[in-house]
């Protein structure tokens, strides 16, 4: 292992290189229509709770598969409040929970290793902001079962952004995107925003008075 003596500043800089590509395409990574499905995920699920979305990318950046933007005056906003934190939460949660719902209705193998690459951002950010926050412990279980729910509830429409961003490379966003997550679910007895979608002892604990 390392670098032998006596090369030049340029050919280090070239065996660096070459080090970062070979890790790069070894490093797993879950299939393309599954990373689809986790970037909808998190863009739909957004939508349903208010949370909007600036664009979805569905390629590869840095050291994560896609990208889900969001403003970042609006993140701010959005995390000022226990109730938008307990919002952002869920939304992170439920771009693992629609590829793995992906991965479990086509009978595609599960590969955790590969999962971990956007499930262990995912919660290492809804960590952050319950550490941050100073949330309950209570915070971490409820994001996921609310995001569970949503995701159930607004597969449709996830199936149909998942979709979109497999079959055209192009970064879903502005009129486009909103076209996509304007589209009605089929779910009628689902409220399509941010409400009922909730469970119950996570409605309570909201009503509670400070």
């Amino acid at each position: 292992m390392g670098l032998p003596d006596g090369l030049s500043r340029e050919e280090t800089i070239a065996r660096i290189n070459d080090g970062i590509d070979y890790l790069n395409a070894t490093k797993p990574r879950p299939s393309r229509i599954a990373m689809c499905h986790h970037e909808a995920g998190h863009a739909v699920v957004a939508n349903a709770l208010g949370i909007k979305i600036k664009d979805v990318c569905a390629r590869a950046i840095k050291d994560s598969a896609g990208r889900c933007s969001i403003a970042e005056k609006q993140q701010q906003r959005w995390l000022a409040t226990a109730d938008g934190r307990l919002r952002w939460c869920t939304m992170s949660a439920a771009g693992s929970i629609a590829e793995l719902r992906y991965l479990r209705l086509f009978r595609q193998p599960f590969d955790a290793e590969c999962w971990q690459v956007g499930h262990g951002q995912d919660q290492e950010e809804i960590m952050t902001i319950i550490v941050a926050g100073l949330m309950c412990d209570s915070s971490f279980a409820a994001a996921y079962a609310s995001a569970e729910r949503l995701v159930t509830a607004h597969w449709p429409r996830i199936r149909c952004v998942a979709m979109r961003l497999y079959k055209n490379c192009r970064d879903l966003r502005g009129e486009e995107l909103a076209v996509y997550l304007r589209r009605p679910s089929p779910h009628r007895h689902v409220p399509l925003r941010y409400g009922l979608a909730w469970p119950h002892d996570v409605l309570a604990k909201r009503k509670e008075p400070a």
